[in-house]
Order: structure tokens, then C-alpha cells, then sequence
């Protein structure tokens, strides 16, 4: 009886909206913010599919966290995907010369990356309000300096 109310604390048996406004995003909020990455991901699909073809082909992406890295690569997005947000940093930068750079969810890239603009909006509520939903969708020309001048300051350690 014990694991029939817990279960759906951890494993997606509710609806959307039924597990959004029950009290289970308080006992596992990552749950929570995987409610939407399809959507999420045909987005930035999207994005990458609106460029123009020669630049399609040598595109990569770099997520704020290694949630929506991880999402990006289990959803099968095509393109490479990068994090500097734990472990997914540990795996380095993209290669030199890399671009355009699509860039996942940070509010100004500015500081970072070079001739930047907004090309699409994370739209995956679905009933629940997680992180992502209502953050940019940036293409920027590439990293400011090369990526080795920009990915110490884009790796990052947090919760």
C-alpha cells in the first residue's frame, strides 16, 4: 500500500497536470522538469532546422544545465550537444571552429558568446512549470575568443 502512494514520486504514472498540482514535485522536483522535453527538444530542433544548410551541418548546442543536455541527446536531436553544468563539463568544449552555437537557456550569452540572437522560446509547460519553460533559445556565431578562451567560465558545479 506504501508503494502505490509513493510511486508516483518517482516514476510517471500521473498525469501531467494531476502530478504538477499534487504535493509530489515537493518529495522529487527533477521529475518535474522532465515533463515537456519532447516538446523541448523539437524547439531546438526547430531552431537548428531554420538555419541556413551549411551552417545546419556544423551547428552545435550548449545547454545551460545537464538536464536539458541530457534531454536533448535522449530525444535524439541530431546535432552535438554541450554543457559546461556538471559532469557534461567534464567532457569538454566543442571542437574549435564549431558554429553558428545554438544556446539553450541562459537569459543573456552575451558575456560569452558573440553576435547573438533570440530565435525561439522553450514552450513546454504542459500543464507543469518547470525551469526551462519561458527561457531563450539563442543562435549565436560562436564563442567570444574560441571555445578554450570561453569554457572554464562556462563549467559550472551546482545543483
Amino acid at each position: 500500500m506504501s508503494a502505490a502512494v509513493a510511486w508516483p514520486a518517482f516514476v510517471p504514472l500521473l498525469p501531467v497536470r494531476s502530478y504538477a498540482s499534487s504535493f509530489y514535485p515537493v518529495l522529487d522536483s527533477d521529475q518535474l522538469e522532465t515533463i515537456g522535453w519532447p516538446e523541448f527538444t523539437d524547439t531546438v530542433r526547430t531552431t537548428i532546422d531554420s538555419l541556413p544548410a551549411d551552417e545546419r551541418t556544423t551547428a552545435v548546442v550548449f545547454t545551460r544545465n545537464y538536464g536539458e543536455a541530457g534531454a536533448l541527446e535522449w530525444y535524439g536531436l541530431r546535432s552535438p550537444v554541450f554543457s559546461g553544468h556538471n559532469a557534461f563539463g567534464d567532457w569538454g568544449p566543442p571542437p574549435e571552429g564549431a558554429g553558428p552555437v545554438i544556446v539553450v537557456g541562459l537569459a543573456d550569452p552575451g558575456a560569452n558568446f558573440a553576435d547573438c540572437h533570440i530565435a525561439a522560446m522553450i514552450n513546454n509547460n504542459a500543464g507543469a512549470d518547470n525551469e526551462e519553460r519561458g527561457r531563450p533559445i539563442w543562435v549565436c556565431s560562436g564563442p567570444q575568443g574560441g571555445w578554450a578562451a570561453q569554457w572554464s567560465r562556462l563549467v559550472h558545479l551546482d545543483a
